[in-house]
């Protein structure tokens, strides 16, 4: 006899707590392969990294020994100095030592390198960054170095990442090298830099500021070259190679002050004559006080888009809250809210009527606690000085992973594949309110991403308003999100149009597990444009892993339940770990150059504030499109204005530069530039107008005529 669909039960799932045991069993997958020994030498796209290290280490106590991270790029290729100019990233190594003290890397002189109008600090060869090794203790030295690089060509970047260690006995005496590496580290430490005051012939008699100029004034012989000067901080001055001009005592080397940097009190440069390199910082002097006061340009911050708006008087607090309390309103009409509230209403339809209003308060209760939350980590990590924006979460490619695999499972529940069973609710003899709960939390972690009308001014204000105001916010949107389920519970006539359980529940359950199917579908596109290829197969294996794993768990034989805990729980650690490793590599398009973003849209090149400011100067108009693969509205806007032939054609027709930011994975570039606009979240629309007006933000649902009214105002 079948049973009713809102009655029916069945034994426990063994996914029913398996995201907990997939969270626990990642951590220690994660520490395993931490322990295990990384190599010494890596072949990369383009690059081989590797350790420049001796056979063993000699035991004489306090005496330097250098060893060295060699990179090697591949012919046309290069790599980027400590100060990699107009673009591009410099390479970072993180170290870890047990045995003994390294120091800091030590670098040799660069080369310029032109890519278009831009000029790059790097090495257009193999070089090595030298460490000095000191206090070496003990029988054996190990040292593990995370290291990053972004390896580029004329018109192409590839980032890479790796881990390498080595571990290496100490002996009596001196220590025992292999002549060739013992050869490459000497001849990397015969171009290390010296200090500047041991610079001969030349020498640097000062350094004047003359507002847009820093002039280097260098002593030495008439009859030999000039040596080369290059900036060794960054965002100083520009990258571009300065003027040089002879004079009676030698010569002045003039670089143009990079835009809206501060006058230093020290200029820090190296030195490049012929074969020899010297370093050092030279306070720097000013002209007169008249000329540092006209010319200089108003300080701005470190990392700012150029010409920001003047940031506008916040409204009053309650127009903040009746903002977000509308924005979490219409939160519920978002493409990304809609499979959560599918399950939502299964839950409210199977409530009788005398439980509804206890089942909505719990989803409410769920829905603005989990708000509570985020919004305590943003308010907590701005206060210590770190940014984080409104959809953080999604960044994360476990997240986004986990995500996936739990609405591939609750599908799978709806389609009736299996009957998801909740033995620590019914433990707690509260399941249902414990469902809600769950809901409201779930709820909130998929529309967090999504900003609508409305909310843009409200979450933006909660950066700059004090913690208790900007929690106000969080909670109102919440609120708002929660409401419509409220108000349908208080409406007894809106209940009474609610069916009776029946059959049309079963088939509504079915029909509704397709909208959480496109979304895994959706959070697997987000999770491959943040870890590539690697990201989607070991999503796909996770997905595969759920379903035979419940395929197990239906088969009527004693030991197939325990089978499908096993295959699940070994299947979704090792699936989930490789998701780990996949996003290791990092994002492109943070570390990138010039060149288009990976998946940007056409025409849209990569988010670049030097770029802004240069087509500013020459009276270009700019348009950034501040977006994530997360973020349901910006890929409305994406598909439906700015990347069709009518928006392209729009852009083209009033010479428009567009670029953008794309912020599916953290970008602390991208979050300050969002934050210089009183924003926390995407989308975000900014036009810089043709001839220096201010900047203008557009609304966030755009269509072509708000675009063409603000390209032809």
């Amino acid at each position: 006899m079948s049973q009713h669909p809102c009655r029916r039960h069945s034994r426990v799932s063994p996914l029913a707590a398996l995201t907990a045991l997939w969270a626990l069993g990642l951590v220690a997958a994660s520490a395993s392969a931490q322990s295990a020994q990384a190599p010494e030498t890596v072949a990369a796209p383009h690059a081989r990294v590797s350790w420049l290290v001796p056979q063993a280490f000699g035991d004489s106590g306090k005496a330097v020994e250098h060893i060295g991270v060699l990179f090697e790029p591949e012919a046309g290729w290069h790599f980027y100095w400590k100060n990699p100019g107009d673009s591009g990233t410099a390479p970072k190594v993180a170290l870890t030592v047990q045995g003994g003290s390294v120091g800091e890397a030590q670098w040799p002189p660069p080369v310029r390198i032109p890519a278009g109008p831009l000029t790059n600090f790097g090495y257009d060869g193999a070089f090595a960054l030298l460490l000095p090794v000191t206090d070496i203790a003990g029988d054996t030295l190990e040292v593990e170095a995370k290291v990053e690089w972004l390896v580029c060509a004329a018109e192409e970047c590839v980032p890479g990442f790796a881990t390498l260690s080595f571990q290496r006995p100490t002996q009596a005496g001196a220590s025992s090298w292999d002549p060739k590496t013992q050869a490459t580290v000497r001849k990397f430490h015969a171009q290390l830099p010296q200090p500047l005051a041991a610079s001969t012939p030349w020498q640097v008699a000062g350094v004047t500021d003359e507002g847009t100029l820093l002039r280097v004034s260098l002593k030495g012989p008439s009859d030999k070259p000039v040596p080369e000067v290059f900036p060794v901080d960054v965002e100083v001055v520009q990258a571009a190679a300065p003027r040089v001009e002879s004079t009676a005592a030698g010569a002045v080397v003039s670089f143009t002050r990079a835009p809206g940097s501060k006058v230093p009190s020290t200029f820090a440069l190296l030195l490049k004559d012929g074969p020899r390199a010297f370093e050092g910082s030279v306070p720097v002097a000013h002209a007169t006080a008249m000329v540092a006061s006209l010319s200089m340009p108003t300080p701005a911050p470190a990392l700012s888009v150029p010409q920001k708006p003047t940031t506008p008087e916040l409204p009053p607090l309650w127009v903040l809250l009746a903002s977000a309390f509308l924005g979490g309103v219409i939160l519920n009409l978002m493409p990304c809210v809609l499979p959560v509230l599918s399950i939502k209403f299964m839950s409210f339809a199977q409530t009788e009527s005398g439980g509804r209003m206890k089942d909505a308060l719990a989803y409410t209760a769920g829905v603005i606690t989990t708000f509570a939350a985020l919004g305590a980590v943003v308010v907590v990590l701005g206060a210590l000085g770190s940014r984080v924006g409104w959809g953080f979460q999604l960044q994360s490619p476990v997240i986004v992973f986990g995500l996936a695999v739990l609405f591939f499972t609750m599908a799978l529940n709806f389609l009736g594949f299996f009957e998801m069973g909740f033995f620590a609710m019914n433990l707690a003899g509260n399941a249902k309110v414990t469902s809600a709960f769950s809901t409201g939390v779930l709820s909130v972690f998929v529309a967090a991403p999504c900003t609508g009308p409305f909310m843009g001014t409200a979450l933006g204000a909660t950066a700059v308003l004090p913690a208790w105001a900007a929690m106000s916010i969080f909670i109102a949107l919440g609120a708002g999100l929660a409401s419509p389920f409220v108000l349908l519970a208080l409406s007894p006539k809106l209940v009474a149009k609610v069916p009776r359980p029946g059959r049309w529940m079963e088939r509504l359950k079915q029909f509704f597990a397709f909208p959480l199917l496109l979304t895994v579908l959706w959070l697997g596109w987000v999770l491959g444009a943040q870890t590539g290829s690697d990201g989607w197969l070991w999503l796909a294996l996770g997905l595969f892993v759920v379903a035979f794993a419940l395929w197990l768990g239906k088969q009527g034989e004693r030991l197939m339940p325990i089978a499908g805990w096993a295959v699940a729980v070994v299947g979704l650690v090792g699936s989930g770990y490789g998701v780990t490793q996949a996003q290791e590599a990092p994002h492109a398009a943070a570390m990138a150059t010039t060149s288009a973003r990976p998946g940007a849209a056409p025409m849209f090149g990569a988010f670049d504030p030097v770029a802004i400011e240069a087509a500013r100067k020459r009276g270009q108009p700019v348009f950034v499109d501040f977006t994530a693969k997360w973020c349901i509205t910006c890929q409305v806007n994406k598909k439906a204005v700015l990347a069709t032939a009518e928006g392209h054609a729009l852009f083209e027709k009033h010479g428009v530069l567009t670029m953008e930011a794309d912020w599916t994975n953290e970008d602390a570039v991208i979050t300050e530039a969002l934050a210089a606009f009183g924003r926390n979240s995407v989308p975000l629309y900014v036009y810089y107008p043709k001839g220096g007006g201010e900047p203008r933000i557009l609304p966030q649902t755009l269509t072509l005529a708000i675009v063409e009214e603000h390209l032809t105002r």
